[in-house]
């Protein structure tokens, strides 16, 4: 988009519609119709009430948006981020706090202050080291979530999950006697090999599962392979070996 426009505001201003290159905002703008760029810098307060397209995105200030959001690249959120969806292609990175509220899309995303959901969260990979809360599914091929913070999750779907402790989180509490222990709490969990840690889970199935310390399970559903630490609960266990 070398040919488009650059735009940058430092003090109020408005953008309208339109395809442009580079987008600076170091004050506060309104995007006043759809707009396509390259990129789309916001180090002050964005808000905008139609789709945007962009390469890439960078928040560190405030940014809110009553459409759809579209990022081929990358998205990386150090600030606060407010959506009605998004459709993410490339790589999602929140160190700020990003909600989302109807369904939205992604390939990969890395998790690391906050980040909420009211709709279904489908994608490839989903890494969680701070706080998530999804009202609906989290699917994807491959979730990893260290426990940093309570986290809820209405239900989890994948072929690999993996939550776990935050173990550095543990060694900083033995050296300043702080103990408080996460967890993250689920109505269904069901993948293909599974990993539990610190979860509340009502229902869980799978092939392979293996249950960790501090975990309170409702029902487990396998087809291979249980086992089930000694300072966990599992209320009900169901093999379905054929």
């Amino acid at each position: 988009m070398e040919n488009y426009n650059d735009i940058k505001i430092l003090g109020d201003g408005v953008i309208p519609e339109g395809i442009y290159n580079n987008i600076r905002i170091a004050g506060a703008c309104n995007i006043v119709g759809k707009i396509d760029a390259n990129l789309l810098k916001i180090s002050g307060s964005c808000n905008s009430n139609e789709n945007i397209k962009s390469e890439e995105i960078k928040v560190y200030g405030a940014f809110s948006s009553k459409g759809e959001v579209f990022c081929n690249n990358r998205f990386i959120v150090n600030g606060e981020a407010s959506i009605l969806k998004g459709d993410f292609n490339g790589l999602v990175k929140v160190r700020g706090e990003l909600n989302i509220k109807e369904y939205s899309s992604f390939e990969n995303i890395e998790v690391y202050g906050e980040l909420k959901t009211l709709g279904n969260f489908e994608g490839n990979s989903f890494y969680g080291y701070g706080r998530v809360d999804i009202e609906g599914l989290l699917s994807a091929d491959k979730v990893e979530i260290i426990i940093h913070d309570n986290s809820e999750i209405k239900e989890i779907g994948g072929e690999n999950i993996s939550i776990k402790n935050n173990t550095s989180k543990k060694l900083f509490g033995i050296l300043f006697n702080q103990t408080k222990k996460g967890y993250v709490r689920c109505n269904l969990i069901e993948g293909d090999n599974i990993y539990l840690e610190n979860t509340i889970c009502d229902i869980i199935r799978g092939e392979n599962i293996t249950i960790g310390k501090g975990c309170t399970i409702g029902t487990i559903e396998y087809s291979n392979n249980l086992t089930v630490d000694k300072e966990s609960i599992v209320r009900n266990e169901v093999c379905t070996k054929n």
